[in-house]
């Protein structure tokens, strides 16, 4: 893992620092920090209750994950009904979803009146107001478009 080799870089100060601001951290740089400060005895004479509450942490997150209890957040529901697991999208994420569409396909027709700042671009010359009017309005459809091809995935 990438943070393995980072973690292996750092010094002990800076481990230590890290290890203090685990909170802030993602459940892999969590987990390879753990494998590091267990390694190193120093760390486990000094700091065994920090050690001990990272481990409770990762402990807690992959049981949160193995429940799928972080699906509530994506705005998912699980029901587990004998052998099978059912995932449905909440009603009120369907919105955020029609919201993020709706932006994005505006945002993406942007692109229309863009086109006419190109057509002046290739038929007159080069001059900077169509190049920069064209320019933008080539982002903000390109935005719209990611926005909605993210909705829609």
């Amino acid at each position: 893992m990438i943070y393995d080799k980072i973690f292996k870089q750092k010094e002990r100060g800076e481990l230590i620092d890290l290890l203090s601001n685990r909170s802030t951290m993602n459940f892999s740089a969590k987990s390879a920090l753990l494998d590091i400060v267990q390694t190193d005895e120093f760390f486990k004479e000094k700091y065994p209750d920090e050690i001990d509450e990272l481990k409770s942490e990762i402990d807690y997150e992959e049981s949160s994950i193995a429940s799928f209890d972080y699906l509530k957040y994506l705005g998912f529901r699980i029901s587990q009904i004998g052998d099978t697991i059912k995932v449905t999208r909440l009603s009120r994420f369907y919105l955020v979803d029609l919201m993020g569409v709706l932006i994005g396909a505006l945002l993406a027709g942007v692109a229309y009146f863009g086109l006419a700042e190109w057509k002046i671009l290739f038929t007159v010359g080069i001059s900077i107001g169509p190049l920069v009017i064209s320019l933008v309005t080539a982002i903000i459809a390109l935005i719209g478009v990611i926005l909605v091809a993210r909705c829609l995935s």
